[in-house]
């Protein structure tokens, strides 16, 4: 073993095989209480540093400039050896996703998490804010689909949900579609409680369903007579529909001629039929507005 000049501060040591030429070895490393910078130059490419401090090893990958760079190769607190608390198993990791909810895909040196375009949940679904299907549906087979603050919304998909789709503060919206009840006797379904602002009220009708009772004037056979209803919900674009009238002398003579929305208040026009007796007393429209 021999060793020759190099321009580091230390000498490479060349070795002997028999029967084989001479070849060129890195020196021993260098053990130091510290980590090696820039300025560590004078050493040849190859050379390795241990640093006892933080027990990391580096290893001396460039020269340029009067200037080294170093790099960790081993050891060191800094080093990652765990995720979330997880060692590997014979080197490796795995990212694994969930089926139908979560897709990982591996590619070169990054792994990609996706959603699928079109996810399934088993459970209950809970949007805090907000819930978007722009294209595709939303669909929950046995669960629900809540929305505690926010909206429940499908562009141009559907909604559907096994039991119950709630929205407790925000809006369920179809941009495209509709809600459809497909079984016979189903329908929409509008609450009525009574009270200033509610879904549906009584006599100030300050909602959307309810019934209004009026003193009738009296109404003679083959005449009309006009009730003003005010309602906060109606605007000049709704659609009022009564379903029924009750109350007065003979209920079932009084039949509908028109009704004229405008902001907050209706006006319906009652006739009563010919030959009728004459209407007194209290009418009681059972209404629904749409709007």
């Amino acid at each position: 073993m021999s060793t020759s000049a190099s321009t580091g501060a230390q000498q490479r040591i060349s070795g002997y095989g028999v029967g084989a030429p001479s070849i060129r070895l890195n020196p021993p490393p260098i053990i130091s209480p510290n980590a090696p910078t820039a300025n560590n130059y004078r050493y040849p490419l190859g050379q390795t540093w241990v640093n006892t401090t933080s027990q990391a090893v580096y290893t001396l990958v460039s020269n340029a400039g009067n200037s080294a760079t170093w790099v960790v190769t081993g050891g060191g607190s800094s080093d990652v050896s765990t995720i979330n608390g997880l060692s590997p198993v014979a080197g490796n990791i795995v990212i694994a996703g969930t089926a139908n909810q979560i897709a990982v895909s591996n590619s070169g040196n990054t792994v990609t998490l996706s959603i699928p375009s079109s996810p399934s949940f088993g459970g209950t679904v809970t949007a805090a804010m907000g819930f978007t299907a722009t294209m595709g549906n939303i669909t929950a087979t046995t669960g629900n689909i809540v929305a505690t603050a926010g909206n429940i919304t499908a562009t141009a998909g559907s909604i559907s949900a096994g039991t119950t789709i709630t929205a407790t503060l925000g809006n369920i919206t179809a941009t495209n579609g509709n809600f459809v009840a497909s079984t016979a006797g189903n329908g929409l379904v509008v609450p009525v409680a009574t009270g200033s602002g509610a879904a549906s009220g009584t006599v100030t009708c300050n909602g959307r369903q309810g019934s209004v009772s009026f003193t009738s004037p009296s109404i003679a056979a083959g005449a009309t007579a006009t009730l003003t209803m005010g309602n906060s919900s109606i605007t000049g674009s709704s659609t009022l529909i009564l379903y029924s009238i009750s109350g007065a002398t003979t209920g079932s003579a009084l039949s509908i001629q028109s009704i004229t929305n405008s902001a907050g208040q209706s006006a319906v026009v009652l006739t009563n039929g010919t030959g009728a007796t004459t209407q007194t007393g209290t009418i009681t429209l059972n209404f629904l507005i749409l709007n």
